[in-house]
């Protein structure tokens, strides 16, 4: 691509503009001055504090703001960076179709510009929350916006103090990163890029450089250039130049887009090729799929690279034969197959004629996308991942009102299923299915024995019988698929191999930043070096980086994600390469940081509460360290105010003391969760779910510390029907009512005659009510637990 061809691609409304001071030269000031670039700012700044010398601007800045104080330094930007007049130049350029323009500069050129030429825009600062590109154009002032009533001291990125915290303490990153990521073409016009946090987008990635330009000055400065290209092709040709070959382009009528920005379209492999050992050990260890091998299997073939899941043919076969969109979540916990799952759905769908789109992890081109969905003929297939993710929750609900004839697929980790999945419905509609891939068939564990046969991953068991083999996995491991890779780690030559790279990793930087690297990824969260940064505080240079060693081959490496690439093996790493007190500071220092970057930015606030999850303390934590190591994070973590005035905070602690059938202080710490519940004016029905199913197990195995079982009992039917009735779509009673028969067998010799009565009548409704139960709390535990109430209620007439 040339920079002609990059302007062209403007017209797709695709591209983004970064401008830097080397823009605003040209225009004059309401002092009637030009406009200063940096180094000029840093003059002005030096000569108005007598001061000698010349000194970098946030250096000359920090002096400034201590002796005359925000106030006034803010009220001299806007006297210097408030435009009296703008170029034609200026306007021909910033007038085009950007999908987004950012700029480094304080000025208010560009809102000059739409305002002369009646255009609307809608001008942000770097800590305002930016949006979807959906209407008004855009101009984000990534170092302080000047000239609305919105302007605050604390949004001028321009002493020392200020650069350091721009990046951990702003709203334009992820932002900035998926624009750059996506777009089409970025021009970059008077732009040093000195500023690191801009820079360390740009840096090492070829994708990116080979879709940068840069234009400067004519006579730009031999270094300069050297250091730009680096992140770019530069183009010492001056705005007055590049303005003119914007003319002479013109404005070409945009072409129909023929691929997606958004979404990656699947497509079938052009050709098939049988598994290797080494392929199936990468599976296995790495939990890489590769697309060209996967045609090799299907269900009606013997297992060769991957296992086909019966819910894969059964959804398939849905979507293919209805006449209407399917709606579909998938489910599973940690490392349970739902990617695997995911690619099988893919080929499967592909192969049958259907467009199948995945929603890609930079959400904030759909609108983009908009004129490609609506051109789409035939059968269509949206898929998502982590449906629950606020910007998902958002996309997906738009997608499905425009595109009501597509079909979608959307997965989340079983954890959030139990906790949000009422709140489906109104993401994907209402008539959903759902499977939970958490647990392998009968015939899938067999499959999976012949498997390992045929690929020598038995281990020390080879010489078991297939009958014992078979035990392994559905005793053993309880035909849970993550339970089958955790048992394999522990065995043979795929442990040695994990010992002998992870365990050679010296104690320092590197170590513990890959902990916090281990920690986000568990909790389902990004983990670009960037965010990983803000988080930890760690910066690696390249001597770090080699204390990696041959842990690199593990690791999904981009400009945008590290991250371990099997999150069983990730598992096995934060749980074993790992102290317990090494995991609780991380998890306080995550916390903390998470606390101070969290106002109004839903990334951070969402981590915090994902991390002190029971689910995610069990993967944290093992064995004898668990509940002393769970207690120790929730004693450090209630020492952040704001954690400790938030009930589900507390709810999770009280989540974690039930589990481990500690009654008397999880009866305490459910007190403090309805306390702040009344506080906060927060709706308790996660809190009264749990506390129903506190007031059953605390009766049944805690009798001498907790009396009254029928008190108990009424009191949790009680919440559990108010819960039903209020939303029969919620599937959070029917897990507490699967305790229900165990209650009556343990506890019926307790109850008087007329508590019998009450107690059995209570048994029949709910019974009554599990008919009626959503399927998608899983049609095999409703079925159990139906059996269970029926044959006690016969046995009890």
């Amino acid at each position: 691509m040339d920079l002609r061809e990059a302007v062209t691609l403007v017209h797709q409304q695709n591209s983004i503009l970064l401008l830097g001071a080397g823009f605003s030269t040209a225009s004059v000031n309401v002092l009637n001055r030009s406009l200063p670039t940096g180094s000029g700012l840093a003059a002005i700044l030096a000569s108005e504090l007598g001061v000698a010398g010349t000194y970098p601007l946030p250096v000359i800045a920090t002096r400034y703001l201590s002796k005359f104080g925000s106030e006034q330094l803010t009220q001299r930007l806007q006297d210097i960076f408030t435009s009296k007049t703008v170029s034609v130049d200026q306007a021909r350029i910033a007038l085009l179709p950007w999908r987004r323009i950012y700029t480094l500069n304080y000025d208010d050129i560009v809102e000059h510009i739409y305002r002369d030429n009646s255009r609307p825009l809608v001008a942000l600062n770097s800590l305002s929350r930016v949006k979807n590109a959906d209407g008004p154009p855009q101009c984000i002032h990534l170092h302080g916006e000047l000239h609305s009533g919105n302007m605050s001291a604390e949004s001028i990125v321009l002493s020392s103090e200020s650069y350091n915290l721009n990046d951990a303490n702003s709203g334009w990153f992820t932002a900035f990163r998926n624009d750059i990521e996506l777009a089409d073409s970025v021009i970059a016009i008077g732009c040093s890029l000195s500023d690191v946090h801009i820079s360390s987008i740009f840096f090492k990635d070829p994708v990116t450089r080979s879709k940068t330009f840069f234009v400067d000055i004519e006579d730009m400065d031999e270094i300069w250039r050297d250091n730009l290209s680096l992140y770019g092709e530069v183009f010492p040709i001056g705005v007055r130049a590049f303005a003119d070959l914007v003319a002479s382009v013109g404005s070409p009528p945009p072409t129909r887009r023929t691929e997606p920005v958004a979404f990656e379209r699947y497509k079938l492999p052009s050709e098939t090729k049988p598994p290797s050992g080494g392929d199936v050990f990468n599976l296995v260890l790495l939990g890489d799929v590769k697309p060209d091998i996967l045609p090799a299997t299907r269900p009606d073939t013997k297992l060769e690279y991957v296992l086909w899941r019966d819910d894969a043919e059964t959804i398939i076969n849905r979507i293919d034969a209805s006449d209407s969109p399917v709606r579909v979540a998938l489910h599973s916990g940690l490392g349970n197959g739902k990617t695997v799952a995911l690619e099988s759905l893919k080929l499967a769908l592909a192969q049958r004629g259907f467009t199948v789109l995945t929603l890609k992890s930079a959400r904030d081109l759909i609108s983009a996308d908009l004129p490609f969905l609506r051109s789409l003929t035939g059968r269509v297939v949206i898929i998502c991942e982590d449906v629950f993710r606020t910007n998902n929750r958002r996309d997906i609900t738009t997608l499905v009102e425009q595109f009501p004839r597509f079909s979608f697929i959307v997965t989340c980790r079983t954890s959030i299923f139990e906790l949000q999945g009422n709140e489906l419905h109104m993401i994907i509609g209402s008539g959903y299915e759902d499977y939970d891939l958490n647990f392998l068939s009968e015939r899938e564990a067999a499959q999976i024995v012949d498997w390992f046969n045929v690929n020598g991953l038995w281990g020390a068991d080879a010489s078991a019988s297939q009958q014992d083999k078979m035990a392994i996995i559905t005793r053993r491991c309880g035909r849970e698929w993550r339970s089958i890779l955790l048992d394999r780690f522990k065995s043979g030559f795929i442990r040695r191999k994990i010992d002998s790279v992870f365990r050679s990793i010296p104690e320092g930087r590197f170590k513990k930043w890959l902990l916090y690297i281990l920690i986000m990824d568990l909790c389902g969260f990004d983990t670009n070096p960037r965010f990983v940064r803000e988080i930890s505080g760690l910066v690696l240079n390249e001597q770090d980086l080699k204390m990696a060693g041959g842990a690199g081959e593990f690791f999904d490496k981009d400009a945008h994600r590290v991250r371990i690439k099997s999150p069983v093996l990730a598992s096995v790493l934060v749980s074993e390469m790992y102290d317990a007190e090494s995991k609780i500071e991380a998890l306080f220092d995550i916390a903390k940081s998470c606390d101070r970057a969290s106002n109004g930015r839903d990334t951070y606030s969402e981590l915090i509460k994902f991390m002190y999850r029971p689910a995610i303390m069990a993967e944290l934590f093992h064995g004898s360290e668990y509940i002393n190591s769970v207690k120790a994070v929730f004693d450090k973590l209630k020492t952040i105010e704001s954690l400790r005035h938030k009930s589900l905070f507390w709810l999770q602690y009280a989540i974690v003391l039930t589990n481990e059938k500690e009654y008397f202080g999880a009866k305490i710490i459910f007190d403090t969760a309805f306390g702040q519940a009344r506080n906060s004016d927060f709706d308790t029905f996660h809190v009264d779910n749990h506390f129903a199913r506190f007031l059953l197990e605390s009766r049944m195995f805690a009798p001498d510390q907790f009396g009254d079982p029928f008190y108990a009992f009424t009191e949790a039917h009680k919440r559990l029907r108010s819960q039903i009735i209020r939303d029969r779509g919620s599937t959070h009673p029917y897990r507490v009512a699967e305790i229900y028969p165990d209650f009556a067998e343990i506890l019926w010799d307790k109850f008087d005659a007329r508590q019998r009565v009450v107690v059995r009548r209570s048994l029949v409704e709910m019974r009554d009510f599990l008919h009626s139960a959503p399927t998608r709390h899983g049609r095999q535990k409703i079925s159990e637990t139906l059996d269970r109430l029926n044959k006690w209620l016969d046995s009890h007439s």
